[in-house]
């Protein structure tokens, strides 16, 4: 019994998606960070107590002892962030490119973006 050509394209174009599917599925795994690559930083103790150590991303454990009462900001992003969040209260430096939200223009500037 022969096939309709319309009817082998379709099975041929199911075929390759199917397979497409299968190497996507079977390259997932493989998009996580590599071993050279940074890592984010990981709470090895419960996050709403101090002291928290964290893992920095070369590996090093750093062990913060207590909330810390002043932040210096070191990027506009973060700046933003802890504002957030509702730490901006604590933030106490940040850096020159930093203009939001408009508080921040009253603190002091401790580095350059």
């Amino acid at each position: 019994m022969q096939t309709s050509k319309p009817a082998a394209t379709r099975a041929l174009k199911l075929a390759a998606s199917l397979l497409a599917v299968a190497l996507i599925m079977a390259l997932i795994p493989a998009c996580g960070q590599s071993a050279g690559s940074p890592q984010q930083e990981t709470t090895t103790q419960p996050s709403s107590g101090y002291p928290v150590t964290v893992e920095d991303s070369v590996g090093r454990e750093v062990r913060i002892g207590e909330r810390p009462d002043s932040i210096a900001s070191m990027a506009p992003s973060v700046t933003e962030t802890l504002f957030e969040v509702g730490a901006g209260d604590r933030v106490t430096g940040v850096t020159t490119a930093d203009d939001y939200p408009p508080e921040v223009r009253e603190i002091e500037t401790v580095g350059d973006y």
